[in-house]
C-alpha cells in the first residue's frame, strides 16, 4: 500500500515540473513526520492534493503557504497547539493550511 500512495504521489508530483524537483524532499518530509508522531502516539490527519482541488476544505482551515517539513508538520499536531485540531493540507510542496475540517463520509 505504501510502495502504490509513494508511486502515484510522485507520478503527481512529477507532472507539475514546478515541484517535481522537491517531490522526493516532500514525500520524505511526510514520512519522517509520520513516524515520528507515531512514535509519540500522536494523530494527524494529511490530506494530498491531486486530482481535485481542495480549495472548498482548504479555507476551512488556517492559511500557511509554507514548505513541507518534518518538524513543522510534528509541531502542528503537537497537542494542545492551537493548530493541531484538523487536517493539514499539502498542494505540492507546500502546506497550504491546517486545522482544516473534512467531510464525514460513513453510514
Amino acid at each position: 500500500m505504501e510502495q502504490i500512495i509513494y508511486l502515484n504521489f510522485f507520478r503527481f508530483l512529477a507532472q507539475n515540473d514546478k515541484v517535481a524537483e522537491n517531490a522526493d524532499d516532500t514525500i520524505d518530509a511526510i514520512v519522517r513526520a509520520s513516524f515520528s508522531m507515531g512514535r509519540a502516539k500522536t494523530g494527524a490527519l494529511i490530506v494530498i492534493e491531486q486530482k481535485f482541488v481542495l480549495n472548498e476544505y482548504i479555507a476551512t482551515g488556517i492559511l500557511l503557504d509554507a514548505i513541507v517539513s518534518a518538524p513543522l508538520l510534528v509541531q502542528i499536531f503537537e497537542h494542545n497547539l492551537p493548530l493541531h485540531d484538523g487536517a493539514v493540507v499539502i498542494r505540492g510542496n507546500r502546506i497550504t493550511a491546517a486545522t482544516c475540517y473534512l467531510p464525514f463520509i460513513g453510514k
